[in-house]
């Protein structure tokens, strides 16, 4: 397992965004919930050369600044400096896409279809730090109560019921997933072109021949199979238009 940053020794405690990690890491203890000790520890090679030793795997909740919760596996390692490094690698094997632009990271998913601002570079350096707070465990838990339900997931609920109506789905989900003041007007692309409906076009009628064989529409019939008693597998229609 490799980490290509290090330490910039001014003791931050932020999180960097980091492509050549691996694997998210930390050293901070305390923020990792339901840490697991591992029966054999995982070396971890830094970009300076040295090696730690990474002891543990936990889950980390972050509330990101642009109002995402995004919960990641990091590991554990107690030797690796004030620092904290979430993987690019570990983001996109989660499903998410990360984009570089302008000095800035951002993130979106299935789910996230509009990019999302989760880390900002520092200025005079080349690192990226994630913009956010991680919630503690109680924190954590408080959040997935009181959260509302984010309109990505509503849609997911919308269309896995069918394309239920907002008001009726609202009356499955919990109460403390949406606020009353929530619209309950759908955004589906695919409801909204399913209600709609067509305006009348008046029908503007044909020209036809003012007299006979002034214009002969053709009809000609592709092979047939089986072939008819005379042995004949084509046949065209003639159809005058003045008479017809």
């Amino acid at each position: 397992m490799h980490a290509y940053a290090v330490t910039s020794g001014n003791g931050s405690q932020d999180w960097l965004i980091d492509s050549g990690a691996s694997h998210h890491l930390t050293e901070n203890k305390h923020s990792i919930q339901n840490l697991q000790c591992l029966s054999n520890s995982i070396p971890v090679k830094i970009a300076n050369g040295a090696t730690c030793q990474a002891t543990g795997i936990g889950s980390i909740l972050f509330h990101l600044d642009c109002g995402l919760l995004l919960t990641v596996k990091a590991l554990y390692v107690p030797d690796f400096g004030k620092l904290s490094l979430l993987s690019v690698d570990a983001l996109n094997e989660s499903g998410y896409e990360v984009i570089f632009r302008l000095g800035s990271c951002l993130v979106k998913s299935n789910t996230i279809t509009e990019p999302q601002l989760i880390g900002k570079r520092q200025v005079g350096s080349q690192t990226c730090t994630l913009l956010g707070t991680v919630l503690e465990k109680a924190q954590a838990h408080s959040a997935s109560m009181t959260n509302p339900i984010k309109s990505e997931d509503r849609n997911i609920c919308h269309r896995r019921f069918t394309h239920m109506n907002l008001a009726d789905l609202h009356l499955l989900l919990p109460k403390e997933l949406y606020t009353e003041k929530e619209s309950t007007r759908s955004a589906c692309s695919i409801c909204a072109q399913a209600k709609a409906k067509q305006l009348f076009q008046h029908k503007i009628p044909s020209t036809r021949a003012e007299k006979p064989l002034a214009l002969i529409h053709l009809d000609l019939c592709r092979p047939i199979s089986p072939m008819s008693q005379s042995g004949c597998r084509y046949y065209i229609l003639y159809i005058d238009d003045y008479s017809r």
